[in-house]
């Protein structure tokens, strides 16, 4: 329903000529070139593959890597105290301005825009996963260990268990900051995905094709989310 409204007031702000069809293509001329994007060989076997991959590897390695160090960082509280400052200074920066030293250190393909992927979602990931733990209450972890549990068994029963539901609404922005890396990178600097399509076309001002790679990047994200749905699902099923 979402959807129709706004395809409706675009059609409309179309027709009425007040926005320009060089500044606001129609929906009908946006759409007939997505059609013909994604029945293009280039797009579905170069572009669209590249974006993907790319924003895949950032979340996979930026989600795993910060939660093993928000584990670890949980488990020698002084060692956070120590670098929170670090942590917090590093997670405010501009993380964009590391493409160029990131593209002179891996090169204009895919590393590059997987690393500044990673830069965004690893301090996400990492203060989630400490924040998850930290708010655990400790007298469940004493009761396992009263039980004569072992750490093996606080760890599976308790501490995995409270962090999974803070973990999968983590994953959500986790996803979108690595999409959003690997598109911005390729804008910036790269040799193929739906970043150098948008800039590319966007320099010869084809406003229609920078629509149709938006609409695909909004389905892209919408399929992510139904996909994170479907794992949020089963996790609420084995907590």
């Amino acid at each position: 329903m979402g959807l129709a409204i706004v395809v409706v007031v675009w059609a409309v702000v179309n027709a009425s000529g007040t926005v320009s069809e060089r500044t606001l293509p129609s929906p009908a001329t946006t759409f007939d070139r997505f059609a013909r994007d994604v029945t293009s060989a280039d797009f579905l076997r170069v572009h669209l593959p590249t974006t993907a991959w790319t924003a895949f590897l950032a979340v996979v390695i930026g989600m795993a890597a910060g939660v093993l160090v928000g584990v670890i960082l949980f488990r020698w509280h002084s060692l956070y105290r120590l670098l929170r400052p670090y942590i917090a200074f590093a997670n405010a920066a501009p993380r964009i301005a590391l493409i160029a030293p990131l593209v002179l250190a891996f090169g204009t393909g895919v590393a590059s825009k997987m690393a500044l992927g990673v830069s965004l979602t690893i301090f996400v990931a990492l203060l989630a996963a400490y924040g998850a733990l930290a708010a655990v209450d400790t007298s469940l972890a004493q009761s396992v260990r009263c039980l004569g549990g072992t750490e093996i068994d606080v760890w599976r029963y308790v501490m995995l268990r409270a962090i999974v539901p803070n973990l999968i609404a983590t994953l959500r922005i986790v996803v979108s900051l690595g999409l959003l890396a690997a598109v911005a990178g390729e804008m910036i600097v790269s040799e193929a995905g739906i970043g150098w399509l948008i800039a590319r076309r966007g320099a010869v001002v084809d406003i229609a094709g920078v629509f149709s790679m938006l609409v695909v990047l909004a389905l892209l994200a919408a399929l992510l989310n139904a996909l994170i749905d479907i794992l949020a699902r089963q996790a609420t099923k084995w907590t």
